[in-house]
């Protein structure tokens, strides 16, 4: 991406040299929106710029704002949602960034075919729970008996469908987006004794007409929330999809968020995620993991998995709150555990 062209083109002012600004030839400084977003505006120009890197970081809150994520930065600066800001930064890329990309992946992976789908399409049957329909009872019966009260609610938050026919009938489908794309699909059984609990998409195999961009062991639960939530004090990584959902939704009011993996055995696409939204996060204090309880041996290899994060944390078991997995956890479950990680009481 070339920065410099981009200022200018959007009448973002920048200067080149000045008390704030590095020595480093490839560095502008501009006003920090970061604090413009906080309430403190910049008097000057306190954010350095690395137009070749993409690296940037204001002199005033050093710890917190800095990164290298060009769509972070361009949607503070324009006070943009994610969406709108990523698209920006797509239409800075040019037709021979797009060549050199194609040669690169074909030189990566030269017996593959390559998949050029970005975004699955949702058959209109997958029908979003929260719609007042009675034909949807069960899925919003199913999330009740699972500890949720307002599953309407959580549905929409989550963006929760049950589709009517198919491969994924009967079964609450957890819908997984990167960067609002649609990538992958989790789905949950509601048979009383089904043959199998889950099921996902594959890039293989389709299902109702879809095969997924990454499969489930490839991306992230929730991810677009966790990367773009400034709010975001602790990250709690866990397996399943309603461990993550249960601590995500009692917990976000209170900057707990959570993702699941899918698998004790993380891919390298997954901890690069991981690791981009820890690096962007201006807020977070902790990352933690969660398994089941009778799970310290992974737990203690997921965690060994990330030690590359700055952040990473001894893992958390939720034996101390009397349940087997954190998809067991009520809402005082989770409220306890974040006055725990917050220092207010001490475990059990």
């Amino acid at each position: 991406m070339d920065w410099k062209a981009f200022l200018d083109k959007h009448n973002v002012e920048y200067v080149t040299y000045g008390k704030n600004v590095s020595s480093d030839p490839n560095e502008v400084g501009i006003k920090c929106p970061f604090c413009e977003r906080e309430g403190r505006p910049d008097p000057s120009q306190h954010m350095n710029l690395n137009v070749r890197t993409g690296a940037y970081i204001c002199w005033r809150s050093q710890q917190r704002h800095r990164g290298k994520n060009p769509v972070r930065l361009v949607a503070a600066l324009f006070n943009i949602n994610y969406r709108k800001a990523k698209d920006l930064v797509d239409a800075e890329s040019t037709s021979i960034e797009g060549s050199i990309l194609g040669i690169i992946k074909d030189k990566l992976n030269p017996k593959e075919e390559q998949n050029l789908t970005t975004e699955i399409t949702l058959p209109s049957y997958y029908t979003p729970i929260h719609y007042k329909y009675s034909r949807l009872k069960p899925a919003r019966s199913y999330l009740k008996q699972r500890g949720f009260p307002t599953p309407e609610q959580l549905a929409k938050t989550y963006d929760l469908r049950m589709p009517m026919k198919g491969d994924f009938a009967n079964h609450i489908v957890v819908p997984l987006y990167e960067d609002g794309n649609l990538v992958c699909l989790q789905g949950r059984s509601l048979a009383k004794e089904p043959k199998l609990r889950y099921r996902g998409l594959s890039k293989r195999n389709t299902l109702d007409g879809m095969k997924a961009v990454h499969a489930t062991n490839e991306t992230l639960f929730n991810y677009d929330a966790i990367q773009n939530d400034e709010n975001m004090r602790w990250l709690v990584i866990t397996e399943g999809v309603f461990d993550a959902l249960k601590l995500d939704w009692f917990g976000r009011d209170q900057g707990l968020r959570s993702t699941c993996v899918f698998t004790k055995n993380m891919s390298t696409r997954q901890k690069r995620m991981l690791a981009q939204v820890v690096e962007n996060a201006e807020n977070l204090e902790a990352v933690y993991v969660m398994l089941d309880a009778n799970e310290r041996t992974d737990q203690q290899h997921m965690v060994s998995q990330l030690s590359h994060i700055p952040a990473m944390n001894a893992p958390v078991t939720p034996e101390f709150f009397d349940a087997k997995d954190p998809a067991e956890f009520d809402e005082q479950d989770v409220l306890d555990f974040v006055d725990i990680i917050e220092g207010n009481v001490e475990a059990a």
